[in-house]
């Protein structure tokens, strides 16, 4: 008996993505937009097909999904613009990447030069972006890019993404968190934005001949099996690179500062001020948990789950995320606020109850415009509407209980006059997903009340360190230094045991290694991985 042949599994997600696309209406990819909703059917009086002119057409409109009454009611978009936006959300998301290294760049040409029928559009942040259909059509070209993503030659990340490493504008000497790494396109990014100064006397499969950044990044995850994943994926992309990177696994809303002191005993006046003032990070991307309805373009099955009380119910959680970061971040340094949503619950409402804090500023339109130079975005609401899951107004004196007040917009006319320069990204804008980002600036530090004293005087003085951190601990190597670069002393190096020949060590540079040992808090930290191993 012959055993049936399993169908490719690529063939099978491209056959059910033309499913997806004919049961929403969606036309060939070939025809126009105004095509996919609504969509035509014909109704024949005989068996014989009269003439077009006696054709009777009716249009059939699917029922409308949670979603689009959601939009729809919320205002947010002009009623001429929701048959594109929803049109746009129902087409297959392109393909985005990005070319991190010299050689990369000249593959890529010579393969526009060779290849007549690929057409790309050039984006900001050394991206690509293209139609999907060229990956299936083209068999080099799908093989190329598998390859040379899994080689650290390319990164395949959705252009909406690379937005708020963009806004951050990294240089070499900045301290850098992100706060929910995922699965680490964001952190590669700006890892790639720390080191572009010497980017190009840079070559492939050799060590960088200048000095390493005085800046690092610190990636964290809450989950530890995602960390791992992170900390996989970015030794394989960033290879040499990891020495200026560290993998934690953290709750974000309770992320440690590594500057502050283990106990909080209080000091007398003839003592040094307390280490906790110190705040350990110059730049902070902070891409929250979000309801998700900016992926519709590449998760189908969205349309059917979302429903508004998602948001609702994550907004206290990407509230207290994002006051967490905006307390790690030096005065002066940026952070910037995105969920890849367009609920204003999850968006505009965290900014704005942020803002009336009065530590932190959002960036001027100028400086917003500077550095999104090229790019089509939309300001940030001012006003909102909070609805149930059934698309009913709900107002703030009639809330259910449980929903917080910074749910309903602000009744100060200043903050709304700000919401303005947050970043609203629209799929038919640019053939992207959705987006919103808000790039924010501390202007000073966030007032201790009495609650938090009473808090942090009750807090055990033993170190906060788990049982799974001891197993990744670094131990500095006392013998010659590492071969593999030459500057020793931009280095240190380590080794995860304490054996007096260890069989494999780690190189980390030297303000990155401080952070991770020499610092007070430094023991708080539950690392995973860090530096680069020459294995």
């Amino acid at each position: 008996m012959t055993r049936k042949r399993s169908r490719c599994r690529s063939r099978s997600c491209i056959r059910s993505r033309k499913r997806v696309r004919m049961m929403q209406g969606q036309a060939h990819e070939g025809e126009s937009s105004s095509s996919v909703i609504p969509y035509t059917c014909h109704s024949l009086d005989s068996a014989s097909y009269p003439p077009s002119s006696q054709i009777k057409t009716h249009t059939r409109t699917p029922p409308p999904t949670l979603f689009e009454r959601y939009t729809i009611a919320q205002e947010w978009l002009e009623p001429s613009y929701h048959t594109r936006f929803f049109a746009t959300l129902r087409r297959s998301l392109p393909v985005c990447f990005r070319l991190r290294t010299p050689s990369a760049v000249k593959e890529w040409n010579d393969i526009l030069r060779t290849s007549y029928n690929i057409s790309a559009r050039r984006l900001p942040c050394g991206a690509w972006q293209m139609s999907s259909r060229f990956l299936i059509e083209d068999e080099y070209l799908r093989s190329w890019i598998s390859s040379r993503t899994k080689s650290g030659h390319v990164s395949r990340q959705e252009f909406v993404s690379m937005i708020p490493v963009l806004l951050l504008n990294i240089n070499r000497h900045h301290r850098v968190l992100d706060l929910c790494a995922s699965l680490g396109s964001k952190t590669i990014q700006a890892l790639d934005a720390l080191y572009q100064d010497h980017e190009e006397n840079e070559d492939d499969g050799n060590q960088p001949t200048s000095k390493y950044p005085k800046g690092f990044i610190l990636a964290n995850e809450i989950d530890a099996s995602r960390s791992y994943v992170l900390a996989h994926r970015c030794r394989e992309t960033l290879q040499h690179r990891m020495v200026s990177l560290a993998v934690v696994t953290h709750n974000a809303i309770k992320f440690p500062n590594i500057l502050a002191n283990l106990t909080s005993a209080s000091t007398s006046a003839s003592d040094t001020p307390p280490d906790r003032d110190r705040k350990p990070f110059d730049r902070i991307i902070c891409d929250v948990p979000c309801s998700g309805d900016g992926t519709l373009r590449k998760d189908f099955k969205v349309w059917n789950t979302w429903h508004p009380g998602y948001g609702i119910a994550l907004h206290p959680i990407q509230l207290r995320i994002a006051k967490r970061g905006i307390a790690l971040l030096e005065i002066g340094g940026i952070m910037t606020y995105s969920t890849c949503s367009f609920h204003p619950i999850e968006n505009e409402a965290v900014v704005a109850s942020l803002l009336r804090t009065g530590c932190v500023e959002l960036l001027s339109h100028e400086e917003i415009a500077i550095r999104m130079k090229g790019i089509v975005y939309q300001p940030g609401l001012t006003h909102w509407k909070v609805l149930n899951d059934e698309c009913e107004e709900v107002t703030m004196k009639h809330r259910p209980q449980g929903w917080p007040v910074s749910l309903w917009p602000q009744d100060d006319r200043s903050i709304q006059d700000s919401l303005t320069r947050c970043v609203r990204m629209v799929p038919q804008d640019n053939d992207t997903g959705g987006f919103f980002i808000a790039c924010l600036r501390k202007v000073k530090e966030y007032p201790e009340d009495d609650n938090e004293k009473i808090k942090r005087q009750r807090r055990k003085k033993s170190p906060l360190v788990t049982t799974k951190a001891d197993h990744h601990r670094l131990y500095e190597v006392k013998q010659k230094r590492s071969k593999t670069y030459k500057k020793g002393n931009d280095l240190r190096e380590f080794t995860r045991s304490l054996s007096s020949s260890p069989s494999r060590t780690f190189n980390v540079t030297k303000s990155l290694a401080t952070y991770l040992l020499d610092c007070p808090g430094s023991q708080k930290l539950n690392l995973v991985y860090a530096g680069y191993d020459e294995k």
